[in-house]
């Protein structure tokens, strides 16, 4: 009955991968390069230009060959295409990330280019193409996109303004014309990007985009049911060319068989009601009845607040339960009626006030009375999915015991399940054993992941398993059992994971470490590959390089990766010396940072003290930032400046150093603060934060007093941090800074904010001034004890929380710090993925291996070296 309406193909349709690298040479094309997913042709005869990205399904690649490429090649363009249909694949589906979506062929023209003509010539031969919408990209026609950017092959991108000054090329969403440009097009300018306001099939009013996802939003609308009455509605949107699979059906195809699925369902389990189904500008949208309430992953985020599950309260315990217990007598009823969700998981539970529990997203699902659809759509969350039905076997009702499993993890062990290896049980139960202290739950959980799927338990067994959690909970509210830091066991994890630092597609093909390619990671809910290289402190090879020099210094091995030590010595070599006039001078991501690396190499006999590399070091300190911030501004350039002081000419040194001293306390305000650029409004405004902020600028200052102590500057140091106190302001029972005078938010864990306590911490050292140590300690009693969060990394997450714990503890001789500080570094020794010879941290969103240093593996381990060596290194933004 569904064939019709979706017009299946047969699944034993044969799918061959193609590579476009042959496809090339049967034109003729036998000169091109790699660049990452990409094949490059040829090299336009400018840097930056308008580019034009044409959007096309894996279907359509003989009319790429029949008109695109004969096209291209006679008019002497530079283009580039994907590796191969796999890749393309990934470039449709998103899993190069939301900038990516769409952009499958990639032009950059000429100097001479008649941009009009050329627009219109393209749109012609295009006419019969279909793909995804490309986000970041203005519509031309049929599927033609361009917008204005570098064309660079590697992060970071540049752009000169009129002023001739590089700005980082920002492909924003939706596309936003630079203001200085003018538009070369005769084409109106079309935007893609559905928004705030308006109105869809003529009747519904956009109140709320929910979830700006790259397969369709998620929004809340607005609709008038009656002429007295107007109500609320969900609409699911499925934009065209979206998920298409090897069978040729999109997203559209799965939004047609959930309608039919809600009808048939929603008077056997509580699912929305389905109101309407339209089609619209060749995306599909799917209209559900309006239901109040949170998703289950909210939920526990609500009821957690970042503590460990012994130290929520027991009421909080038991309504947990109590939700889990109603989710799988919704399985159950699904069940009987012979369907399998195939898609459990927290964000497919939603629960009303009155704890009515709901379940949502039926698209995956399979009726095995009618084997349909066949193939089953794929594929499902990661973490939450059975190895069968990743593999894409016939659907059963043991792969949903598998998700409820994976449930209990996120629920109970309050990890996303992605973040372990589910079918490793001895390293698993180590450490689930860790974070919770009741056995028979941990072996139920265990038991739902065994690979013989016929030995998993049925849900009758896990429904009276947690019945008698629960009555064991209410009986039983005792503290967490204690757990001490094992320095052997932590020193294993510390090796492990400097030996993985190869594998986990941490490195590129050819050896050189990459990174994530971050932008708009919001709108991508599947699985990203996108992957750059990146030569930067805080995200790329320099950040490697520095973490690696830290944990040889303190006697860790590092031989077993030597030969891509070797080969990302030569890469950022070569690749600075050809790109070094482009690089800004900033720390995190730009020269002084590259300085700060080459040095530490040096200092840890990795590389020789050589005129080529002191080189290197003195071409990066050559151009002065003109902004004053940490992140990329004087502040960050002071700091690695004091760092490289020792390899570094004295002249040349305080040369640099006074001219950078001299204009920050020049441009500092009578009340202490500095009225500084904002990256994100760029208009003048007291920024208090490190990375941009005072905070940042305040850490310098106290810095250079190690190097040179100068009475005026520790009196501008204090009216720095005065001024941040008289600032401060009450939240949530503590006092904490707007991280802008223009703007409301404010500095917290999830933005990283507690680095904003360095300087006071390092001032009370200076000073022995109470008030410096009450601002620090009034913050950091404010977080949990045993806090216990996904977020793992030094920029926003438990790393560089830890970091600051050592620091408290070093500066106010507080054992607190210290313990919650070990704390943290017991919680990341048990959760980290894959083999003890071969683990790492999986990052949110992210089932590589991330080696940055800010967000990422490296910074991690940063924090893992401090603890284990705890006074030997200090942090990598300070000077002593």
């Amino acid at each position: 009955m569904y064939e019709k309406k979706i017009n299946l193909v047969e699944n034993t349709a044969n799918v061959i991968v193609i590579s476009y690298e042959d496809l090339l040479k049967t034109f003729g094309i036998q000169q091109f390069s790699s660049v990452g997913f990409y094949l490059k042709v040829g090299k336009s005869d400018q840097l930056e230009g308008w580019i034009f990205h044409i959007s096309f399904r894996l279907r359509d690649i003989d009319l790429l060959a029949r008109n695109l490429l004969p096209y291209l090649i006679r008019h002497n363009l530079s283009f580039q295409l994907p590796v191969n249909s796999d890749i393309h694949s990934m470039i449709l589906n998103c899993h190069l990330g939301y900038s990516n979506l769409g952009k499958v062929l990639t032009i950059f023209p000429n100097r001479t280019s008649n941009l009009s003509i050329l627009a219109n010539e393209l749109i012609e031969i295009s006419t019969n193409l279909k793909g995804p919408a490309i986000p970041t990209d203005i519509l031309l026609g049929n599927q033609v996109y361009t917008r204005y950017g570098s064309y660079e092959s590697y992060e970071p991108k540049y752009i000169t303004n009129p002023e001739g000054v590089k700005i980082l090329d920002q492909e924003t969403i939706p596309f936003k014309k630079y203001p200085w440009l003018s538009w070369p097009f005769k084409n109106p300018q079309k935007t893609t990007f559905i928004q705030k306001g308006e109105i869809l099939n003529g009747k519904y009013f956009i109140s709320e985009i929910i979830k700006p996802d790259a397969k369709g939003f998620v929004i809340k609308a607005l609709f008038q049911k009656n002429l007295f009455t107007y109500k609320y509605c969900i609409i699911k949107e499925g934009k065209m060319g979206m998920a298409e699979d090897k069978y040729g059906r999109e997203i559209g195809h799965r939004l047609i068989w959930q309608m039919d699925l809600h009808k048939k369902l929603q008077n056997f389990i509580p699912i929305p009601q389905v109101l309407d189904f339209f089609q619209e500008q060749s995306n599909s949208y799917l209209v559900f009845s309006y239901i109040k309430g949170i998703t289950l992953g909210n939920l526990l985020y609500k009821l957690t607040a970042g503590n460990h599950w012994d130290d929520i309260a027991q009421k909080s315990r038991i309504h947990i339960i109590d939700i889990v217990l109603k989710s799988i007598l919704i399985v159950k009823n699904l069940h009987k009626k012979n369907f399998v969700h195939r898609d459990l998981n927290a964000e497919n539970f939603l629960i009303n006030k009155e704890n009515k529990v709901w379940i949502i997203d039926m698209e995956l699902a399979y009726d095995l009375t009618l084997d349909y659809p066949n193939p089953p759509f794929e594929k499902g969350t990661e973490g939450y999915m059975s190895p069968e039905q990743e593999s894409l076997a016939i659907p059963t009702f043991e792969q949903d015991i598998f998700s409820i499993g994976a449930l209990m993890v996120k629920c109970f062990i309050q990890f996303e399940p992605s973040k372990f290896d589910l079918l490793d049980s001895k390293l698993l139960k180590n450490k689930f054993d860790f974070f919770c202290k009741d056995t028979f739950l941990v072996d139920l959980i265990l038991s739902c992941f065994e690979t013989e799927s016929k030995n998993r338990p049925s849900l009758d067994k896990i429904q009276k398993s947690l019945e008698e959690f629960k009555t064991r909970t209410i009986k039983n509210n005792s503290t967490r059992k204690t757990n001490s830091l094992d320095r052997q066991f932590l020193g294993d994890i510390i090796s492990q994971s400097i030996s993985s630092l190869t594998t986990n597609g941490a490195t590129s093909s050819d050896g050189i470490w990459n990174c994530s390619n971050s932008k708009n990671d919001n709108f991508v809910g599947n699985a990203r590959y996108d992957r750059t290289i990146d030569l930067g402190l805080d995200k790329g090879i320099s950040g490697v390089f520095y973490l690696l020099s830290k944990a040889k210094s303190i006697g860790f091995y590092i031989d077993l990766i030597s030969d891509t030590i070797d080969k990302n010595v030569i890469f950022l070599e070569k690749y600075f010396n050809s790109q070094k006039n482009e690089i800004h001078s900033g720390l995190y991501s730009g020269k002084s940072g590259i300085a700060l690396a080459i040095s530490s190499l040096i200092e840890a006999n990795i590389i020789p003290i050589s005129e080529k590399n002191y080189q290197i070091i003195y071409d990066c300190f050559e151009n002065i930032p003109t902004s004053m911030e940490m992140e990329n501004g004087m502040a960050g350039y002071g700091i690695s400046l004091l760092k490289c002081n020792s390899l570094l000419d004295k002249n040349f040194m305080a040369k640099n150093i006074n001219y950078c001293i001299d204009f920050i306390i020049n441009k500092q305000l009578p009340n202490g603060s500095w009225s500084l650029n904002s990256e994100h409004s760029k208009r003048k405004e007291i920024l208090t934060g490190f990375n941009e902020g005072i905070s940042g600028i305040a850490w310098f200052l106290i810095n250079y007093m190690s190097f040179r102590p100068e009475d005026l500057i520790k009196d501008r140091i204090f009216l720095a941090l005065d001024f941040l106190i008289k600032e401060s302001k009450p939240y949530n029972g503590y006092k904490t800074w707007r991280i802008s005078s223009k703007r409301n938010e404010i500095h917290d864990f999830n933005n990283g904010g507690y680095n904003i306590l360095r300087p006071f911490i390092k001032a009370y050292s200076l000073s022995n001034e109470k008030k410096y140590k009450d601002v620090v300690e009034q913050i950091l009693y404010s977080y949990p004890i045993h806090i216990t969060t996904e977020l793992f990394s030094q920029e926003n997450g438990l790393a560089g929380l830890g970091e600051v714990y050592i620091e408290a503890w070093q500066a106010f001789k507080n054992e607190e710090w210290l313990t919650r500080a070990e704390w943290i570094a017991m919680l990341l020794s048990n959760t980290t993925y894959g083999k003890l010879q071969n683990s790492y941290w999986r990052q949110v969103n992210s089932n590589y291996l991330n080696v940055s240093l800010f967000n990422g593996n490296c910074g991690i381990i940063h924090f893992l070296l401090r603890m284990f060596s705890l006074n030997q290194i200090s942090n990598y933004f300070s000077y002593s």
